[in-house]
């Protein structure tokens, strides 16, 4: 079965799993110019072996905005270092596997087989449509009591007390290092300083497919003032921009 951190069919450097950061951005998409992470130029379309694709036929990918998982990585993998300096260089990185994951998923993959694609934020604040969907695409049939299960097997209060009795996948903490902590879209900012989410957020801008710089940026009015001096297109101020 394929892992949550691989990219199906890929081949030569994109056939690793993408766990480690530091090394999956240096040895995939570390050199490509700016802006071209979700092109052929970048990823050409040899990159992935349709043949080589598993013997399933449907694949999901859920997104989330990359300061969220790096912070989130930060935790899981109880980093020994500083949260805002491990975010500050960390975040650029994470932003560019993820758009090459979106790009790997939305077009390479989309072109031979059934294919969604998630926003983790959209499964947080509305889960009974976001399982619904799920169930949907994997071609089940849950009933309404059975769909409640799931979301509150799945709720924060759930997953924190399996986390107190040892009982989540990986390793288990608490307090801060909690694995399971505020399950919120935006905890993150509240955990990474001013500086340090300015830089962050600055960071990963051109590094995000446009479909996640419309999903994680423009939507902000904190981001927006952040990333202002990148745009200086009149049809996006008069948008976008307050």
């Amino acid at each position: 079965m394929t892992g949550k951190h691989d990219l199906p069919g890929g081949v030569g450097v994109f056939s690793k799993t993408l766990v480690d950061i530091d090394g999956s951005y240096r040895s995939t998409v570390a050199g490509c110019a700016e802006g071209t992470i979700w092109s052929p130029a970048c990823v050409p379309p040899a990159s992935l072996d349709h043949k080589a694709l598993e013997q399933v036929t449907r694949y999901m990918l859920i997104v989330r905005d990359p300061r969220a998982v790096t912070v989130s990585g930060y935790h899981y993998f109880d980093v020994q270092k500083d949260l805002d300096e491990y975010c500050v260089d960390k975040v650029p990185k994470v932003a560019g596997l993820t758009s090459l994951r979106y790009y790997w998923f939305d077009y390479l993959l989309r072109e031979t087989e059934p294919t969604l694609i998630l926003f983790y934020e959209d499964i947080l604040e509305d889960p009974l449509n976001s399982i619904v969907r799920i169930a949907s695409f994997l071609r089940l049939s849950p009933t309404i009591n059975e769909l409640a299960s799931v979301i509150e097997r799945t709720s924060s209060e759930s997953m924190k007390a399996q986390e107190a009795d040892g009982k989540l996948p990986g390793p288990n903490r608490s307090g801060s290092r909690a694995k399971v902590r505020s399950a919120t879209t935006d905890g993150f900012r509240s955990e990474m300083s001013k500086a340090a989410l300015r830089t962050s957020t600055r960071g990963m801008f051109p590094h995000l497919h446009p479909a996640l710089l419309a999903r994680y940026l423009y939507n902000n009015v904190e981001d927006l003032d952040i990333i202002r001096d990148f745009v200086t297109n009149s049809t996006f101020e008069r948008v976008f921009l307050p």
